[in-house]
């Protein structure tokens, strides 16, 4: 039998072009990303590459485990360039439901056709992965 860990507790972790918050603390989510599609002449040995806005939504709960963390997203390419690095310290309160919502604004090139890695960690431990592919259609 598999027991769950006592926390911090991940909801949500995910690439999205859109993020607003409402006074009451609630988030919503726009345009989630997985692909971008790239539209190239099929004499283009390489097109060009894309210049990707977008938010960084991860969501943390307390479960059993209040307290001062380190969290750092990691987002790399289809070959393992990192590509961007980000570090905030969060702070999980007392409650073992409630938790904290942090949305982090990022840009980056995205050259390379294939699928782009976007890791959530932990105070060092890897909380999930989740990624979003950049596709080429020759035209």
């Amino acid at each position: 039998m598999a027991y769950l860990t006592l926390g911090p507790h991940l909801q949500a972790a995910l690439l999205c072009e859109r993020v607003t918050q409402g006074p009451d603390g609630l988030v919503s989510i726009v345009r989630l990303m997985d692909r971008i599609v790239v539209r190239a002449p099929k004499m283009l040995t390489e097109p060009a590459p894309s210049r990707v806005f977008c938010h960084a939504v991860v969501i943390l709960k307390t479960g059993s485990r209040p307290g001062k963390y380190k969290l750092r997203p990691v987002l790399t390419s289809p070959s393992g360039k990192l590509l961007g690095e980000f570090s905030s310290e969060v702070t999980l309160p007392n409650e073992p439901d409630q938790g904290v919502n942090l949305v982090m604004p990022i840009q980056f090139t995205a050259s390379e056709e294939g699928i782009y890695w976007f890791d959530v960690k932990l105070d060092g431990e890897t909380l999930t992965r989740t990624s979003f592919r950049r596709v080429v259609l020759r035209t």
